[in-house]
């Protein structure tokens, strides 16, 4: 019976041990993992950046060609035409 005593908080304090434990590998795993991750975001994203900004820049010429004017730029928004002072 005294070898149940010693087993069962063992194996109590395991299972409460466990998630902590495995939230301490991932943790380790993304310190170690970090500064590669850095390096190889600094490495690539200049490129799709570029593609990026250069993808808005045709979407807002077309925009603009298609609307003859820039909708972002109006000061009621372009809905209000009855608009009267006060």
């Amino acid at each position: 019976m005294a070898e149940w005593a010693l087993i069962i908080p063992l194996v109590v304090g395991s299972i409460c041990m466990f998630p902590f434990l495995l939230l301490a590998a991932g943790g380790l795993l993304y310190a170690f993992a970090y500064p590669f991750m850095l390096i190889w975001a600094v490495f690539t994203s200049g490129k799709r950046l570029d593609d990026q900004i250069a993808d808005t820049a045709s979407r807002e010429v077309s925009l603009r060609d298609s609307l003859g004017r820039d909708p972002l730029t109006t000061l009621d928004g372009g809905y209000r035409t009855d608009i009267t002072e006060c």
